[in-house]
């Protein structure tokens, strides 16, 4: 049986910034990290060679979204707020983020879902006419050390969703990851985390992710960067002894392609990201998918002063009242920053 605790934890569009640096440093410093060890690379200039100018930079970020599935009069809507701080120490780069949310769902007909919205798989229903809402908190604290051609970096970091219901997830998360710049225009990255998760009346369990890219830079002042990225993390689930119930983190297969293109001050995005969740037999969910594409435009000024301005629109195969269905919906992002 599906717990029936589990009600639609991850309700509404992913707040976070889905896409994220693997291989190369990002140019626009409100972008977070797949793993900690790009952090290295923002140490170098646009040579690939150290820099000793770098010294860091800081800001914030605004995020609005919201979708629909039209059939079911499914609506949702999120908001939210970020800042991200970037710091260099000698051959030491520390990168930090935070995020928080609202968000709100409102199902007009009732009925079940079953799927994966805000990166937590879940199962549950709904009642025609209800609302139920959610905040989620995500912090990540990077820091890296660059040898050479060499960085490597360690991350901590830790997520909390609550429901109005007062239903609670919590992720603790600890990692370790390597890059390596090659020839000076190529860089691999990879990294492994543990991550422990806990659920409102059952006992924490830990799963494994793992990421790795490859990435290209060449060129001055027009730069092109490319990323092609590959992840998975495991399937764990728990289980509750005297009710039979039971919670569970769904396998995943990650896939993610970023193209940047820097015109002197301004930096065009392009991302794709697929998130496949393989069907699970022995639990009767068949397999769902999440597809994820960005437009992201940035003015790097000479003064230091950072403007971005990005939109996703964002697809979740998944049941609705056991059916095949998809929701859609758009999200923006805006962050301004200043280095130092």
């Amino acid at each position: 049986m599906r717990s029936p605790l589990l009600f639609l934890l991850g309700i509404c569009l992913p707040l976070s910034p889905l896409f994220a640096q693997t291989a190369l440093a990002p140019l626009d410093p409100s972008v977070p990290l797949e793993i900690s060890a790009a952090a290295g690379f923002s140490l170098l200039d646009k040579s690939g060679d150290p820099d000793p100018k770098q010294t860091g930079n800081v800001g914030l970020i605004r995020y609005n979204g919201g979708g629909n599935a039209g059939d079911d009069q499914i609506n949702w809507s999120t908001k939210g707020q970020g800042a991200f701080l970037g710091l260099a120490l000698g051959p030491f780069y520390l990168k930090a983020h935070s995020l928080s949310k609202k968000s709100s769902l409102y199902w007009i007909s009732g009925g079940s879902f079953c799927g994966q919205l805000d990166g937590i798989f879940n199962c549950g229903g709904l009642s025609a006419g209800a609302t139920r809402g959610q905040e989620y908190n995500e912090g990540r604290l990077d820091l890296a050390i660059l040898l050479g051609p060499l960085s490597m970096g360690a991350r901590y970091g830790n997520d909390q969703l609550k429901q109005t219901d007062t239903a609670t997830v919590t992720r603790n998360i600890q990692g370790a990851s390597l890059g390596l710049q090659i020839l000076g225009h190529l860089y691999a990255g990879l990294g492994l985390e543990t991550v422990k998760e806990s659920h409102s009346g059952f006992a924490p369990f830990s799963w494994n992710r793992q990421m790795g890219g490859v990435g290209i830079e060449f060129g001055d002042t027009w730069r092109i960067r490319a990323e092609v990225d590959r992840g998975s993390s495991d399937y764990a689930k728990v289980t509750d002894s005297a009710t039979g119930s039971y919670v569970y983190h769904a396998s995943e297969a990650i896939s993610q392609t970023q193209l940047e293109l820097q015109a002197n001050q301004i930096v065009f995005g392009v991302e794709n990201k697929l998130t496949s969740l393989p069907a699970i037999v022995s639990q009767g969910v068949v397999a769902r998918s999440t597809q994820i594409s960005s437009l992201r435009a940035s003015w790097l000024y000479p003064e230091g002063f950072t403007f971005t301005y990005e939109i996703q629109n964002q697809i979740y195969s998944m049941d609705i009242s056991e059916a095949d269905r998809s929701l859609e919906g758009k999200l923006t992002r805006l962050s301004l920053g200043k280095a130092f």
